[in-house]
């Protein structure tokens, strides 16, 4: 037989969760990362015809809600996914979201005060989410040479990419502090993919310039 408090924490752990999202952005033309030339892996766009094996590799890496399905939908959707390759295998991805694109989890809370999957962006910005690195090829620098190759891709075509962290996640944090811009701070609890509160501790000027919807 379980307690009264028992049952009450079950369902604060399991119902209800906080993040706090950090969300940054990088001015294409301002930027202070650089392309390395002496990077050692490939980096490249996929088609559709990859979609399977991108998937294989986010599942593999925990992310196994990135389906087959849903990466069809996003690059037909005209969003990009990038990848690093090793040897022909995949060692990190990450995708880049334009225009009006679906996203899911916790991320969109903190985009848009709003239960919808929706989110439109402006055309002068893009969205990268979905950042993953395999765990053994972690510390060498591959986010940051991918970031690089992203921004040299879009520099004709975009001005900004926005990009959110949770508190939690301290690596990218550091990273994001180091090169990216700090856009806003946003307090949000959720149950059962609903929002419940929003609340934003820090947002600066720039937030309007991505017309966010």
């Amino acid at each position: 037989m379980h307690s009264l408090s028992t049952i009450i924490d079950f369902i604060k752990n399991n119902l209800y969760k906080h993040f706090t999202g950090v969300v940054f952005y990088v001015d294409l033309h301002e930027t202070k990362l650089k392309v390395d030339n002496s990077f050692p892996y490939t980096i490249c766009t996929i088609t559709e015809n990859d979609s399977k094996e991108v998937a294989i590799f986010y599942a593999n890496n925990g992310r196994s809600n990135i389906t087959e399905a849903y990466i069809k939908h996003m690059i037909n959707s005209g969003s990009y996914i990038y990848v690093v390759k090793a040897n022909n295998k995949i060692i990190a991805a990450n995708c880049i979201f334009n225009g009006v694109f679906d996203l899911h989890g916790a991320s969109r809370f903190t985009l848009i005060n709003s239960n919808s999957h929706s989110i439109s962006f402006g055309d002068r910005c893009s969205y990268s989410c979905y950042v993953m690195v395999d765990k053994n090829y972690r510390s060498k620098g591959i986010f940051k040479a991918l970031c690089s190759y992203i921004i040299k891709d879009l520099i004709n075509y975009k001005d900004y990419i926005v990009i959110i962290t949770s508190t939690n996640n301290r690596t990218m944090m550091h990273f994001c502090d180091k090169y990216f811009y700090l856009c806003s701070i946003i307090s949000i609890t959720t149950s059962l993919d609903r929002l419940l509160t929003r609340k934003i501790l820090f947002q600066s000027t720039h937030f309007s310039d991505f017309e966010i919807k």
